[in-house]
């Protein structure tokens, strides 16, 4: 079986790990509505990542009060999802471009049991 099966859905890539949302090698159906429930809460997972990490961007990494961020300006700058599905029922990552707040690390939102987790930095 590969690790890097995927599907689009509503114009959206989404990579698909080994496990839960694969048989025979491929993608099932599950799987595929599992990524349109994503798909279609990702305004709310973005909202969730902003009120994560928009105080750390803003006390952190802001140069100074010029550069700190609204929370609508924080969201916009969460562009280009990629979904991952994990090889558990209900467990995906959501990894957002941060438009070089971070210095160009990505955001990582986890969904877990199909509910919105955590948000982290990553690379």
């Amino acid at each position: 079986m590969s690790s890097n099966l995927t599907l689009t859905v509503r114009g959206h890539t989404v990579r698909v790990l080994d496990g839960h949302y694969t048989s025979e090698g491929k993608p099932t159906s599950a799987a595929e509505q599992f990524a349109e429930k994503i798909i279609a809460k990702l305004p709310t997972i973005k909202k969730f990542a902003t009120q994560q990490l928009l105080e750390t961007f803003n006390d952190v990494w802001a140069e100074d009060e010029v550069d700190e961020l609204t929370p609508e300006q924080f969201a916009a700058n969460l562009t280009s999802p990629k979904i991952v599905l994990a090889d558990e029922l209900g467990a995906a990552s959501i990894y957002f471009s941060d438009s070089d707040m971070f210095g160009g690390h990505l955001i990582d939102v986890w969904i877990n049991k199909g509910k919105i987790a955590d948000a982290s930095l990553q690379g």
